[in-house]
């Protein structure tokens, strides 16, 4: 069955951001809202780099996902998108392999045409030893 654009709620993209790559990471959205997001990934197998702590792609993922989902609530959406124009991370300390770690996305600035994340991430079980942080321009478009 096919989904037409103006189906499409907040509730069904963080739904469908389970899928593809951050389906994949296994990637879950905790709270959604305009001015916050957050979420959490563990560190597995998958995402490990071959010494046995999170890959930075991984971090990377985390925080655009947070982000992006936090960006598409304080749009017009389905009419307008949001989508990455840039993404810094900064890794502070690892995040070796069975760590859980908590991304909580907050934005920065929005405006018409683009908006500014940012996103610390931490070990759940260590909220206050910041794991890595980034820094995530979005594009407001009108596909």
């Amino acid at each position: 069955m096919e989904t037409s654009e103006s189906d499409w709620s907040l509730e069904r993209v963080a739904k469908a951001v389970e899928s593809g790559l951050t389906g994949s990471l296994g990637i879950i959205l905790r709270s959604i809202g305009p001015d916050e997001v957050t979420g959490e990934m563990a560190v597995t197998d998958r995402t490990c780099q071959p010494f046995g702590m999170l890959h930075g792609g991984g971090y990377s993922s985390l925080a655009e996902t947070l982000a992006s989902v936090g960006a598409l609530a304080r749009i017009d959406f389905p009419r307008q998108h949001a989508v990455g124009q840039n993404v810094s991370v900064q890794i502070v300390r690892p995040a070796p392999l069975g760590t859980v770690v908590t991304g909580i996305a907050t934005c920065e600035f929005s405006g018409r045409t683009s908006q500014l994340w940012n996103v610390r991430m931490f070990n759940e079980s260590a909220p206050d030893r910041v794991l890595a942080l980034a820094r995530i321009q979005m594009a407001v478009i009108t596909p």
